[in-house]
């Protein structure tokens, strides 16, 4: 897991100044470019009775058109319906958090 760097610690791009008046915008500038080709849905896999919580990671190809790039399934949570399967994803005690999603470098659901 990478460090995260402060607003006040050195910039990494090794200028010698402040990341905040450094490189920070740079990242901003990323972010809102990874939020541009990218998006995330939460969503289910599965049958009737035997439904998993699911992630699914979309890439634009263009404007207003996306593509699956990958989806993410936890297979060892199970649900009888796809509402409870869903709100299972992001559960506070076995599902992703907000904090799990960062850690992972997703952003923005």
């Amino acid at each position: 897991m990478s460090k995260q760097i402060g607003r006040n610690d050195p910039c990494p791009c090794g200028s010698g100044r402040k990341y905040k008046n450094c490189c920070i915008s740079k990242e901003s500038d990323r972010h809102k470019e990874f939020k541009e080709i990218f998006k995330f849905e939460p969503g289910t896999y599965g049958d009737v009775g035997n439904y998993m919580p699911s992630l699914a990671c979309l890439r634009a190809i263009k404007k207003d058109e996306w593509k699956y790039h990958f989806v993410l399934v936890k297979p060892a949570s199970v649900h009888p319906d796809e509402d409870t399967a869903v709100s299972g994803l992001f559960d506070q005690k076995n599902g992703l958090s907000c904090d799990h999603l960062e850690t992972l470098g997703i952003r923005g659901l």
